[in-house]
């Protein structure tokens, strides 16, 4: 018994005609005809009285029509519920990003992505590098904002990354701390601290820092692991501790003094942020439209900003 002859059998008894039917199915009489009596064999009754010329059905047959009607009724529903879940799917956005995107930089370009692209249903998660890259690789995500992971490179040689920009690492220190009043601070002077860093993260602002120290010959004293910028920031306020955080960190720092992070020539230190994708993976049609908004977004406020650092003022 087949989708197939349900659908025959069910077309035969609401058209009453098996000449119509076949032509409706656009299937031979002949082959209708037999699918019929296969479905009759099947089941081990008749479904039509054979001397009827309006096709009638049968106590059994009847019985089983309002079956028949109501299972490829349930199964045209089932149909249209699935398309309907493909299309969501296809109009879905997958991102994973890194929490200083949470409060201004997403927000901003969904809200400009759906006024010129219409409505898309966006997936966000917020994490530490380490995770960002590691989901994009596994493909629990499809668009990633992340930080510094170059250095490992080759263990996530299948995921795809575009340079959106580059900014300073900040300081943060209570405001009763002796650096407070500095402004500025380089790596030997922070020798002694007491860290916050970001949990579960070997990448991003973690491994840069890290580098520093080593280069300097020094160690970092870790005391305490925050999840996201608001447990670093509150731990930083608490006294706890003091901490390198991006410069657009999105929170309010009440408590806490914002220092330059070494005052030599390089300028301090930066992180990169990319956007990353697996190209092994198969990206929904409303998650290559983001990614290509957002890198046209970006390299136009970039071409904005050298424009207006050129002009004369």
């Amino acid at each position: 018994m087949t989708y197939q002859s349900l659908l025959y059998f069910r077309t035969v008894v609401e058209m009453k005609n098996y000449t119509r039917a076949a032509e409706y199915l656009h299937v031979t009489q002949p082959a209708l005809s037999k699918a019929i009596r296969q479905l009759e064999a099947e089941l081990g009754v008749a479904l039509f009285y054979k001397d009827s010329r309006s096709n009638s059905l049968t106590e059994c047959g009847d019985a089983f029509y309002r079956h028949v009607a109501c299972a490829l009724d349930s199964l045209e529903e089932g149909k249209k519920a699935v398309r309907a879940m493909s299309r969501r799917k296809e109009n879905t956005v997958s991102v994973w990003a890194l929490y200083s995107m949470c409060t201004t930089f997403l927000p901003e370009r969904i809200l400009a992505f759906k006024e010129q692209h219409g409505e898309a249903a966006f997936h966000l998660t917020y994490d530490v590098t380490s995770n960002i890259v590691r989901s994009v690789q596994d493909g629990a995500a499809a668009l990633g904002i992340c930080s510094d992971f170059l250095s490992e490179k080759e263990e996530f040689a299948d995921v795809e990354n575009v340079l959106l920009w580059k900014e300073k690492l900040k300081v943060i220190v209570p405001q009763n701390h002796p650096l407070a009043g500095k402004g500025c601070a380089g790596v030997r002077e922070l020798k002694g601290e007491r860290f916050v860093v970001y949990k579960n993260n070997r990448f991003g602002i973690n491994d840069s820092v890290l580098q520093l120290f080593e280069k300097a010959g020094l160690s970092r004293d870790v005391v305490f692991e925050g999840q996201n910028d608001y447990t670093v920031v509150g731990l930083v306020a608490a006294g706890e501790g003091i901490a390198v955080v991006p410069e657009s960190i999105p929170i309010e720092l009440h408590g806490i003094a914002v220092l330059d992070f070494d005052c030599g020539e390089t300028g301090g230190p930066e992180r990169s942020v990319y956007l990353i994708w697996n190209r092994l993976t198969a990206l929904t049609a409303a998650e290559t439209r983001f990614r290509e908004f957002l890198l046209r977004d970006v390299a136009n406020a970039r071409r904005y900003r050298e424009q207006a650092e050129q002009t004369p003022r």
